[in-house]
């Protein structure tokens, strides 16, 4: 979690949305499995709109993550 901390600003300053976005989304999974979801959303969704914006191809794969984590929490 610290390196994906590390490289969040780092891929901000290169003006790499791209990498940002996976990062974020590695983040994701990270705090999904600390039991995290209000983090693990708030990384989805920034994962999600960068991808979405750059027409990434793994966009849909961002968004579907990120509804599939707000359902699990909206069933606790």
């Amino acid at each position: 979690l610290d390196y994906f901390e590390q490289a969040l600003p780092l891929h901000r300053a290169v003006g790499d949305p791209r990498g940002e976005g996976y990062t974020c989304n590695n983040m994701v999974y990270i705090f999904e499995s600390l039991g995290e979801l209000d983090k693990a959303i708030e990384y989805a969704e920034r994962s999600a709109n960068l991808l979405q914006r750059i027409k990434d191809v793994n966009a849909g794969n961002a968004q579907a993550n990120l509804d599939r984590l707000k359902r699990k929490r909206d069933n606790k």
